[in-house]
């Protein structure tokens, strides 16, 4: 605990070892030999932090609080683009997506396409990525996990519901009007909104929030799963590599962006009574996401 202390003689009964006796009248404070004479202040920045809960600081939310859903999706879309790191997820992404495109055209005609070559193993393994991917999954259950947290009144449920439909609304939106522009016409011809690919963008947005509030042990399987419907889509015919490498930097972008607060850092000051002066402590509130694992 820092200490803030009037500065006095050290009681001479008091055992002080060498490197912080002083070097003239007063109290030691350092390592450094340092002292203070009578009357002045000095704080002593060695301390112990002390864990705690959210709930018992003063920068805890108030009990009962409910964010507004449609003013953090609109505050979503604004910091999207806005942020340092996210620049650079957006810069890594196009870079990636420059550097695949050149095998586009030869994995789109390649045994991974089973457009071409019907009745292949592959076809049949990839086959549930259409649906996975979908909107009726991702979108849906989104709805299905907020609203169920909500009736059920589980808190950590309505706030894992809250950030996947945050994070569905933008990406879906996000992919749709990058479609709209960019006209790509698909691999089989069906259509002009080939990139990017919004099977992989609604994966990796929901594999990104899960990671990002339960940790690995949770995102290497949604991870995996969004990898494997991103597959499913260049098996299936419908995008092109470059799509869907697109559509997962989307994903991860919005994902990272709706979840920013589980890896900010908190800590409070909090003045406390000590000997012969004011104490200072600092208390470690610990992230989001450590009160959620706390939960759990």
């Amino acid at each position: 605990m820092g200490e803030l202390v009037a500065g006095q003689d050290a009681p001479a009964s008091q055992e002080t070892y060498d490197f912080l006796r002083d070097r003239g009248p007063g109290i030691p404070t350092s390592l450094f030999g340092t002292y203070v004479q009578r009357g002045e202040l000095s704080i002593n920045p060695f301390f112990m932090p002390r864990r705690t809960t959210l709930q018992n600081t003063p920068l805890a939310p108030k009990k009962g609080a409910t964010p507004n859903l449609a003013r953090q999706v609109g505050a979503d879309f604004k910091n999207v683009f806005t942020t340092k790191e996210n620049l650079v997820i957006v810069g890594a992404g196009l870079s990636a997506t420059w550097a695949v495109s050149h095998f586009d055209q030869d994995l789109a005609s390649s045994g991974l396409n089973s457009e071409l070559n019907e009745g292949t193993q592959l076809d049949h393994f990839f086959e549930a990525g259409q649906t996975l991917g979908g909107g009726l999954v991702q979108v849906g259950g989104a709805f299905a996990a907020y609203g169920l947290g909500k009736v059920f009144a589980k808190p950590g449920l309505e706030d894992t519901g809250r950030d996947l439909v945050r994070a569905q609304l933008v990406t879906q939106t996000l992919t749709f009007g990058v479609k709209l522009a960019v006209r790509r016409e698909r691999p089989d011809g069906s259509n002009n909104r080939s990139f990017p690919s919004g099977h992989a963008s609604g994966t990796f947005a929901t594999a990104t929030v899960l990671q990002r509030r339960y940790g690995w042990k949770v995102g290497v399987p949604a991870y995996a799963v969004a990898g494997y419907v991103a597959v499913s889509r260049l098996n299936e015919g419908e995008h092109y590599l470059s799509d869907v490498v697109f559509g997962a930097t989307i994903g991860v972008l919005v994902g990272r962006t709706v979840t920013v607060s589980l890896a900010r850092k908190r800590f409070a000051v909090v003045p406390v009574p000590a000997r012969d002066g004011v104490g200072v402590q600092l208390i470690w509130l610990g992230s989001e996401r450590d009160a959620i694992e706390r939960r759990h």
